[in-house]
């Protein structure tokens, strides 16, 4: 993925700050001044920029009632994470759109995080997930690939979550994918030991899935507290100015946050100020 940096017209006193993806980047920076992290861990909404998430979940038969009921709660977990991180600040536009499969598509449910009634929609479409039918990874993969073709602008992400092999429709899973993959990142992530790590790294942008998840730890996993994402291999270009470059990632002690975020939290706990009242400035 290639990011052009916008910067301010005033290249002495303004720096315009960015922050990476956990995939592969080629970051172009400004001829002002510019402050770059290259690289995220995890599922991070990054104050003003805008994201188009899609969960596929598999719902198959072999999921079983209680393994999906634990699915549930976590992407519940995960659903209201999302939500609380895009308050303050933050003017970017997030799109969530959960789809259920199994033999067919059963559900395709899309909203904008900033709704009042978003995290209900979730939910209703959550509790009416069923286990049951075989498991046609075709199917969740066009509905994702209608969706983001039906958008513009943002930052496409997809999370695959699986529990087995496509056994319905699998010769179209491979095209499939490959369409999918060509307009959105795709993490995937195997629940229990029903699907091998090999098989799922052909539904991983990376080739590099999670494997073996106990589905009490869905929602560790997809925001970075039990299984970090694979940081990609970035071409970072500051271009003039006086730049300051993370060529990976930014990590300080008992700092949770990360990227550019992750610098105004360590600011602010040293030297006492609102995260919010911390900037970059070129002035003395």
């Amino acid at each position: 993925m290639t990011i052009n940096i916008v910067g301010e017209s005033d290249p002495s006193s303004t720096y315009v700050s960015y922050t990476g993806n956990p995939n592969d980047d080629t970051i172009q920076g400004t001829n002002n001044n510019d402050v770059i992290v290259s690289d995220l861990q995890s599922i991070k909404i990054v104050d003003g920029e805008s994201y188009n998430i899609a969960f596929i979940v598999d719902t198959s038969g072999s999921v079983g009632r209680t393994q999906l009921d634990i699915m549930k709660a976590q992407l519940t977990s995960v659903f209201d994470t999302l939500k609380a991180s895009i308050g303050g600040t933050h003017s970017g536009v997030v799109n969530i759109l959960l789809v259920d499969f199994d033999t067919g598509l059963q559900a395709s449910v899309p909203v904008n995080l900033a709704d009042t009634n978003a995290l209900t929609l979730l939910a209703a479409a959550l509790n009416a997930m069923a286990s049951g039918g075989n498991t046609n990874y075709a199917a969740g993969f066009d509905a994702a690939t209608r969706w983001f073709n039906s958008l513009s602008g943002g930052e496409n992400l997809t999370y695959f979550i699986t529990d087995g092999y496509p056994n319905t429709n699998s010769s179209s899973a491979p095209a499939a994918f490959a369409n999918l993959n060509a307009i959105s990142d795709i993490e995937a992530i195997g629940i229990g030991n029903g699907i091998n790590y090999t098989t799922l790294q052909n539904y991983d942008s990376n080739n590099t899935p999670v494997t073996g998840v106990n589905a009490n730890n869905l929602a560790s996993v997809i925001l970075g507290t039990e299984t970090q994402l694979l940081q990609g291999d970035d071409n970072v270009d500051g271009a003039a100015g006086n730049d300051i470059i993370f060529g990976d990632l930014a990590q300080f002690a008992g700092i949770t946050e990360q990227g550019y975020l992750a610098l105004q939290s360590y600011v602010a706990d040293k030297t006492g100020p609102n995260i919010a009242d911390i900037d970059v400035s070129g002035s003395t």
